[in-house]
């Protein structure tokens, strides 16, 4: 086992607050272009664990899917290098949506009495 893997995660445990299950999977990393970034997928049980968390596999899937890649280390590698792809292309595709949603104004509430034209044809 690499040092890597053998680094403890918080996969298990992390909140689940994105609002949506492809959001909640890229804070599975957390701090990117900074000193403080955090991966918390560091081994292929990582990727099982988060997936039990965020209840995507059951308990049974979820050994069912350890014992295979105990048993052919490749495939447990191919998962984690794949799941680490996929988290970053959702992470560049919503970082650009959520840039824009903080930049834009609020918009006024608006009613027939705040409308110049409307008060005037209320009488």
């Amino acid at each position: 086992m690499d040092a890597e893997a053998a680094t403890p995660s918080r996969a298990a445990s992390l909140p689940l607050v994105g609002s949506d299950l492809a959001f909640d999977f890229t804070n599975t990393a957390s701090g990117r272009d900074t000193p403080l970034y955090q991966d918390h997928l560091h081994a292929p049980e990582h990727i099982i664990a988060w997936s039990r968390h965020a209840k995507v596999l059951t308990p049974e899937d979820g050994v069912a899917i350890g014992r295979m890649i105990a048993g052919k280390p490749s495939l447990g590698r191919d998962l984690l290098a794949r799941a680490r792809q996929l988290r970053e292309v959702i992470y560049r595709i919503a970082l650009p949506l959520r840039m824009a949603n903080c930049r834009r104004p609020a918009i006024p509430t608006l009613s027939l009495a705040s409308m110049p034209s409307a008060s005037r044809a209320l009488g």
